[in-house]
């Protein structure tokens, strides 16, 4: 059986292809809000003074 390895990862690392189900419905993502997601993510971490910069 194989084994499952979970890694921190940065977004930009992360390749391969991925296909999520019809069946998913409502959980199911396209382009356009990943990209909000991300947007949102960092206009979060900008506004709030976190330093990402220290790691």
């Amino acid at each position: 059986m194989n084994e499952i390895v979970l890694d921190t990862k940065i977004v930009g690392d992360i390749t391969g292809t991925f296909f999520v189900p019809s069946y998913q419905g409502g959980y199911r993502w396209g382009k356009e809000e990943v990209e909000r997601l991300l947007l949102l993510s960092v206009f979060y971490v900008l506004s709030s003074g976190i330093s990402f910069l220290r790691y």
